[in-house]
C-alpha cells in the first residue's frame, strides 16, 4: 500500500467519536489521551474518584451480567478531547474530505474510490510450471503444458503453451470472473477458480513462483468421451493406461490408402488390393495428372496425405499461427485464412483416403514424384511401395502422454510409471498446497475463497465485494503451522464477512494453526469476523505501528494461541455490537501490550456487548452520557 494511502488512513482513523471504548496496551499508546492531554485527564479523574474506588464500583456493577453505566467524562477531559479532534480534523482536511460515519463499510467505500481498485479489469498470472516426477523413472515424452484462462462461462479467452519448467505470463480481460487452469495430459490439473482481477505470481508446495503438477492422471473421463481429465486421480486412470497397452504411434508417412481395411497394419491382401488400381490404369492406358488443389493437401510434402497433415493443421488452428510457413489450403469460405471450418473440410477429404478414385485415394498412389498417376508408378515405384507396406499406422488408442519413454509404443515401462505415480482418489482441489503473491491490485466481484493457500498481498490493494474465507484443512501439506495470510503492507477490504480458521483440528498435532500477519498492512471487514477453531492455534499477529484491523460487525473469536507478544503495536477497531471470545479459548487468547490500541465504537446502536475471556490489558473506558455497555465474564 503506498505512502499516501497510509497517511490518509492514519489521519481519517484519528477522527474518533467520543462515545467509544479504547483498550490500551501498556498506557504508552497515542490515542485521544495522548501526551498533550494525559496530565489533565489524570488530574480530572483523580479529582472525581480514586482508582481503587473505580475498580471496586466496576466489580460490583458487573455482577449478574447486568447493564452497567460507567463513569461520565469530567468536563476537563471532554474539552481536551474536543480540542484534540479539532486539531486532527484540520490536519486531515487537506488529505481527504471524507466524513466517517463510524462504520467499516463507509470506510471501505472511501478507500475503494481512493485506490481505484474497482477500475482493475484484467487478470494476469505469472510464474513457472513443471511436471512432477516419479521416483525411479526418467521420462522423455514432450507433452506440452498449457496455462489457460477462461471467462465465467468457461470459454477460453487466453492461453500460453510452455515446456517443462518454462516461464509464462498470461493476461485476460473482459470478464468479471475468471478461471485459471494449468493443464498437461498425464498430470492432475491445477486450478484457480472464480478468480477476480489483479496480477498474481503462483506457486505450489514450498515454491512461491513454480507450480509443480502432480503425476499419474490421464484423460479418462467417462462423461466426456475421454477428451480431457475428470480432475480426479484414481484407479480408473491406471485401468485406462492398461487398456492402451501395445498401442503404437505409427509412422508419420504411413499411407492410409494402402491400409485398405483400416486396422493400422498393411497385410498382403491390403497390398494386393492397393496395387489393383495400377493394373486398371495399365489396362486403360490411363494417366491422371494431380491438380494443384489436391497437391495442397500434402501439408508436409512427404508424398502422402494422412493424419500427420491433419495434426499439423489442427495445431495451426489451435495456436492461431503458422510459424513453420506451411502451405495451407483455403477450403471452406475462400477467405484467405485457414480456420476451424477449413479444418473440418480437410477432414472430410482425408476420411475418403480409402474411397475408390477419391482425390486423396489417387494422390496416395503417386510413387515417382512426377505428379502423374499411371502404371509407371507401379513399375518404377515398386521399391517405395514395398517400403511403405512395412510401415504402421497410428493406433486409435495411442496417446503421446502415456508413452513416457517416447519409444512409440505403450508398454510395461509406461504402465509402471502410472502405477507408481497413482494416488488413490486424489482430486484437483486437494492435491496442491498453493502459494499466491499479488503483483498488482485487483478486486473479486463476488466471494473469494482460499483453502490451504499462503497468500501475500505484497503491498497491493484487494477488494472483495462479498465474503472471504481463508481455511486450512489438509494436514498433510503443513508441518507445524497452517496457511499464512500475509497482508504485508497491503490493504485488504472485505465488504461483508471474513471466515479465518483451521477448518478441522483432526489430523493436526502440536500447536498448528493459521496465521494472519498484518505486517504493516490493513484489513477492513465490513461485517462479521469469524476467527479461529476450537483446539487449534490460529493467530493474528500485530507488531508494527501501521498494523490496522477493522471489524465492522460481530466478532466470534476462539483460539488456544497465547497472544502475549503477538499484539504489541498497531490498532484494532471493533465497530460491531458483540465481540464473543469463546470459553474454550486459552487464558491469553487476547493479550494486548506494548503500544497497541483497541478502539470500541458501536455507532449504529446504543448498546455494545463484550463477552470476554482474555489476558491482561489496561482498559480505559469512555463514552457519552446515557450509553451502556455489557461485559460478560
Amino acid at each position: 500500500m503506498n505512502k499516501k494511502i497510509k497517511q490518509t488512513l492514519a489521519g481519517a482513523l484519528s477522527l474518533m467519536f467520543v462515545g467509544q471504548v479504547m483498550i490500551y496496551g501498556d498506557g504508552a499508546s497515542q490515542g485521544i489521551l495522548h501526551a498533550d492531554t494525559i496530565a489533565s485527564a489524570a488530574e480530572a479523574i483523580e479529582g472525581r474518584k480514586n482508582a481503587d474506588q473505580l475498580a471496586k464500583e466496576f466489580e460490583e456493577a458487573t455482577k449478574g451480567l447486568g447493564d452497567v453505566d460507567y463513569f461520565e467524562l469530567p468536563e476537563a477531559v471532554e474539552q481536551n478531547i474536543t480540542t484534540y479532534n479539532s486539531r486532527v480534523e484540520a490536519q486531515s482536511a487537506s488529505e481527504s474530505d471524507f466524513t466517517w460515519d463510524f462504520t467499516a463499510k463507509s470506510y471501505i467505500q472511501h478507500f475503494k474510490e481512493l485506490t481505484g481498485v474497482q477500475e482493475a479489469s484484467t487478470l494476469t498470472v505469472t510464474g513457472k510450471v513443471q511436471k512432477g516426477t516419479v521416483d525411479g523413472y526418467d521420462v522423455s515424452d514432450n507433452t506440452p503444458i498449457y496455462v489457460r484462462i477462461f471467462n465465467g462461462d468457461w470459454t477460453e479467452i487466453a492461453y500460453q503453451e510452455i515446456g517443462d519448467g518454462g516461464e509464462y505470463s498470461v493476461t485476460a480481460d473482459n470478464s468479471d470472473v475468471y478461471h485459471v487452469k494449468f493443464e498437461c495430459a498425464g498430470y492432475l490439473p491445477f486450478y484457480l477458480k472464480d478468480f477476480g482481477t489483479g496480477a498474481y505470481q503462483i506457486g505450489s508446495g514450498e515454491s512461491w513462483d513454480t507450480v509443480t503438477l502432480v503425476p499419474g492422471d490421464t484423460t479418462y473421463n467417462e462423461d466426456n468421451d475421454n477428451q480431457w481429465s475428470d480432475d480426479v486421480l484414481n484407479a480408473n486412470d491406471l485401468t485406462y493406461v492398461q487398456s492402451c497397452f501395445g498401442a503404437t504411434r505409427g509412422d508419420s508417412d504411413f499411407n492410409p490408402t494402402m491400409d485398405t481395411d483400416g486396422d493400422g497394419f498393411i497385410s498382403q491382401s491390403d497390398l494386393d488390393e492397393f496395387c489393383e488400381f495400377y493394373e486398371e490404369l495399365r489396362e486403360n492406358n490411363e494417366k491422371i495428372t494431380l491438380s494443384d488443389f489436391t497437391q495442397n493437401f500434402d501439408i508436409n510434402l512427404d508424398g502422402v496425405i494422412n493424419d500427420t497433415d491433419y495434426s499439423i493443421l489442427s495445431e495451426i488452428v489451435e495456436n492461431g499461427s503458422n510459424p513453420d510457413g506451411y502451405r495451407l489450403p483455403d477450403l471452406a469460405d475462400q477467405n484467405g485464412v485457414f480456420d476451424a471450418n477449413d479444418l473440418a473440410v480437410f477432414k472430410l477429404y482425408l476420411d475418403d483416403a480409402r474411397v475408390y478414385r477419391s482425390d486423396v485415394f489417387i494422390y496416395n498412389h503417386e510413387m515417382t514424384g512426377d505428379v502423374i498417376v499411371d502404371a509407371n508408378d507401379y513399375n518404377n515405384g515398386i521399391d517405395k511401395i514395398n517400403r511403405d507396406a512395412q510401415k504402421r499406422g497410428r493406433s486409435e488408442n495411442y496417446f503421446e502422454y502415456m508413452d513416457k519413454n517416447n519409444n512409440g509404443t505403450i508398454e510395461d515401462y509406461d504402465v509402471s510409471w502410472f502405477r507408481d505415480a497413482n494416488q488413490e482418489n486424489l482430486d484437483w482441489d486437494h492435491a496442491f498446497k498453493r502459494n499466491l503473491k499479488m503483483l498488482s491490485g485487483g478486486m473479486f466481484p463476488y466471494s473469494f475463497n482460499l483453502h490451504d493457500t499462503n497468500f501475500d498481498l505484497n503491498g497491493c490493494v484487494l477488494y472483495v465485494a462479498d465474503c472471504m474465507s481463508f481455511n486450512t484443512d489438509m494436514p498433510q501439506f503443513w508441518s507445524d503451522h497452517g496457511a499464512t495470510l500475509d497482508v504485508n503492507g497491503g490493504l485488504l477490504m472485505i465488504e461483508n464477512n471474513l471466515v479465518f480458521r483451521t477448518a478441522s483440528p483432526d489430523g493436526w498435532s502440536g500447536t498448528t494453526g493459521q496465521l494472519m500477519d498484518l505486517n504493516d498492512g490493513t484489513v477492513m471487514i465490513g461485517n462479521c469476523f469469524d476467527f479461529g477453531q476450537s483446539n487449534c492455534y490460529d493467530t493474528i499477529e500485530m507488531t508494527n505501528s501501521d498494523d490496522t484491523l477493522m471489524v465492522g460487525g460481530n466478532w466470534t473469536y476462539i483460539t488456544l494461541q497465547d497472544m502475549e507478544g503477538k499484539w504489541t503495536a498497531g490498532n484494532i477497531w471493533f465497530l460491531g455490537s458483540t465481540w464473543e471470545v469463546n470459553e474454550a479459548s486459552g487464558d491469553k487468547s487476547i493479550y494486548s501490550s506494548g503500544t497497541q490500541t483497541i478502539y470500541f465504537g458501536y455507532a449504529c446502536r446504543r448498546r455494545m456487548q463484550f463477552q470476554q475471556r482474555c489476558g491482561c490489558m489496561k482498559i480505559l473506558l469512555m463514552r457519552k452520557k446515557g450509553c451502556t455497555m455489557k461485559m460478560v465474564h
